[in-house]
C-alpha cells in the first residue's frame, strides 16, 4: 500500500474529545505530535519501528519539551483513554486505525467498480456499429489491432 502524505483531521472532533478534553494543554500538543509520527509509521496507526513498540522515553525524545513535563502528559493521556496501547504495548491511535481500515476497505472496493466499469468500456470499444455497411465490416476485420504482432 502506497503511503498518503497526510491524514484527515477533524477539527470539530477535536475539539468535541471528551476524553482529550480532560487532558492538559501540554499532554493535548503531545498527542498530536505523537498522531504525526503514528501517521509516518511504519504501521501508520501506532508508534512502532521494525515491529517493535516505542518505549516511553523514545516518544518523550521525539517530542520536544521538557522531558519531566511530557513523562507526565503521556501517563495522563494513556490514563484518561486517549492514547491506547496494542497487544505488544506500542501506543496506537484508534480513530487513524478506523480510518486506515475504512481507507482500504473503500479502495478496494472502489478498484472492483473501476474494473468492471473498464471491462464494459472495452467490450463496448469492440462492438461493430450497426449502420456500417458490409465493406467497411470487412475492412474493420482486416485491420491488425494495436499492438498485435
Amino acid at each position: 500500500m502506497s503511503k498518503w502524505p497526510y491524514f484527515q483531521f477533524y477539527p470539530g472532533d477535536w475539539q468535541r474529545a471528551g476524553s482529550l478534553h480532560r487532558c492538559s494543554p501540554a499532554a493535548r500538543g503531545m498527542w498530536i505530535d505523537m498522531l504525526c509520527y503514528m501517521h509516518d509509521s511504519e504501521t501508520e496507526c501506532s508508534l512502532e519501528s521494525g515491529g517493535t513498540p516505542w518505549t516511553d522515553a523514545e516518544i518523550i525524545k521525539a517530542v520536544s519539551g521538557h522531558p519531566r513535563t511530557l513523562r507526565l502528559a503521556l501517563s495522563e493521556l494513556v490514563r484518561c483513554g486517549v492514547a491506547q496501547r496494542n497487544a505488544n504495548g506500542a501506543i496506537f491511535s484508534g480513530r487513524l486505525e478506523r480510518d486506515a481500515s475504512t481507507r482500504r476497505a473503500r479502495a478496494v472496493s472502489g478498484s472492483k467498480g473501476g474494473k468492471r466499469k473498464q471491462a464494459n468500456r472495452v467490450a463496448k470499444s469492440h462492438q461493430i456499429p450497426e449502420d456500417e455497411d458490409d465493406s467497411s465490416k470487412q475492412e474493420r476485420k482486416r485491420e491488425p489491432t494495436a499492438g498485435a504482432d
